[in-house]
């Protein structure tokens, strides 16, 4: 877990965000100010229409602010270029999105390797990447298999070293866990935070799910556009089922 005076990867410095819908102006995130340091475990967490998905949007530079400040490792991201703030993304960012977002006529390898291909990484170097991290999730037998022969907790694995193909320094995730079944939901809960230990890296969630809020570090709720701090969890350390034979993983 981050200690409070690890330089923060992300930082929302009274960070508002509003939208026109015809006559109507929607403030979806009012004065907001957080930082975001490496190796944090961090759910957004609210209703819908919260603000918490136009948070993790800025939060993955997705989008800019309409007042205040995004800073990205120091860097205001309101001074860098549509074409900066897309390369920095890719560098630094993964994503997990909610319904996996595999391309169906992509191996598993295939699917992993995308992003590094994107940032005009060679063949081999983008290969030998995503072979090692679809290892360290436990796919390495299921590398050639498209998204259509794999069940949903291997895709949603195969979504999350994706995310980490570039060794990113934070990984936002939406709904990571909201498909899959008590079991397989705390397998994966528990792969994320073993990678956030081991490299440092920051992951933020946005999320209802219960199972998701009670293994966090820091619980963020946000509620009309406004965001409130909770209590995390007291320790790092999650209860979670024993490590699955190799010759089992096929089922998850």
């Amino acid at each position: 877990m981050a200690t409070s005076d690890t330089f923060p990867v992300v930082e929302l410095r009274r960070v508002s965000k509003h939208y026109q819908l015809g006559d109507s102006r929607i403030d979806a995130l009012r004065q907001v100010s957080l930082a975001i340091r490496p190796g944090e475990f961090i759910a957004v967490w609210g209703p819908s229409g919260s603000g918490k998905s136009t948070l993790c949007n800025l939060v993955g530079m997705l989008d800019t602010p309409s007042s205040g400040h995004v800073l990205f490792d120091g860097v205001d991201v309101g001074t860098l270029s549509d074409n900066q703030r897309s390369t920095a993304r890719n560098r630094n960012i993964g994503f997990v999105f909610q319904n996996f977002n595999l391309v169906p006529v992509l191996s598993a390898l295939e699917n992993v390797m995308l992003p590094l291909q994107v940032g005009q990484a060679s063949g081999r170097t983008a290969r030998a990447a995503a072979a090692r991290r679809l290892e360290e999730v436990g796919l390495a037998s299921h590398m050639a298999h498209r998204p259509a022969r794999m069940s949903g907790g291997q895709q949603q694995r195969v979504a999350i070293a994706r995310a980490l193909i570039g060794s990113p320094v934070l990984v936002v995730a939406d709904e990571p866990t909201a498909n899959l079944d008590s079991t397989n939901a705390l397998r994966v809960i528990a792969l994320m935070r073993e990678i956030s230990h081991a490299e440092g890296t920051a992951f933020v969630f946005s999320t209802h799910d219960e199972r998701l809020l009670e293994r966090v570090d820091r619980r963020l709720r946000m509620h009309d556009g406004i965001l409130t701090e909770e209590p995390g969890a007291s320790h790092p350390a999650v209860p979670v089922p024993p490590p699955v034979p190799a010759a089992q993983v096929a089922s998850w």
